[in-house]
């Protein structure tokens, strides 16, 4: 019997879809997705990290190598298994300069069954996205994020905490964190975060042995 559990979201998944009338239309999008390419920014206006599709093109994440992101998604094309998508992306200024930058919620998986979820917060250079700060993530069940968005000029950060007595899969606490823009860096705030509890992980039965029907009845808890 096999036993799954979706990863915990982020209440910032981005829309995955977007309707348009028109030949017209719907030709622009398709070579907009293709490319990669960021919007046009209107006439007499800098370009903003809203103009560009951050769930489409390649994006360095700090260690010197563009990895290509498709509907969100990144899947090494060799026998690693490393695999990465973004879970989810928010607008804000981080650094308090009025412009804001993009921050998207990256999980990543090696192949086994941990799951990394960490934040990268990206700015715009000549209209290109620019790495900018990192919040440190951790495992889907202890320390990973589940969100992180600007509100009053911090960023706050949502961490899942593993209770007493949950299971390393399923996270019952969120610890809330304050993070500021100082000396040119994103750094965490003094002061212990807030803890709050979150929905129950449910689990449910997708496969049991081989070539066998799952059987009828509710989701497991």
């Amino acid at each position: 019997m096999v036993l799954v559990s979706p990863i915990p979201r982020s209440r910032d998944q981005p829309a995955r879809g977007v309707a348009l009338s028109g030949a017209g239309s719907r030709i622009a999008l398709a070579l907009l997705v293709f490319s990669g390419a960021p919007a046009a920014a209107a006439p007499g206006r800098s370009p903003s990290v809203r103009d560009r599709s951050w769930t489409e093109g390649s994006l360095d994440l700090g260690d010197g190598t563009p990895i290509r992101f498709v509907r969100g998604a990144y899947r090494a094309r060799d026998d690693s298994q490393v695999s990465l998508q973004i879970e989810g992306v928010s607008f804000g200024d981080v650094d308090g300069d009025g412009a804001e930058e993009a921050i998207l919620i990256v999980s990543s998986n090696l192949g086994g069954a941990g799951t990394m979820i960490e934040g990268y917060v990206f700015g715009l250079k000549d209209g290109a996205p620019v790495l900018r700060a990192r919040i440190e993530g951790g495992d889907r069940g202890e320390g990973g994020l589940e969100s992180a968005q600007v509100a009053g000029g911090e960023v706050v950060v949502r961490r899942f905490e593993t209770g007493p007595t949950d299971a390393v899969c399923c996270p019952s606490r969120v610890l809330i964190e304050r993070w500021r823009w100082s000396n040119g860096q994103l750094v965490k705030a003094a002061g212990a975060p807030r803890v709050v509890r979150r929905p129950k992980t449910h689990w449910r039965v997708k496969q049991v042995g081989v070539g066998s029907a799952a059987p009828a009845g509710p989701a497991r808890r």
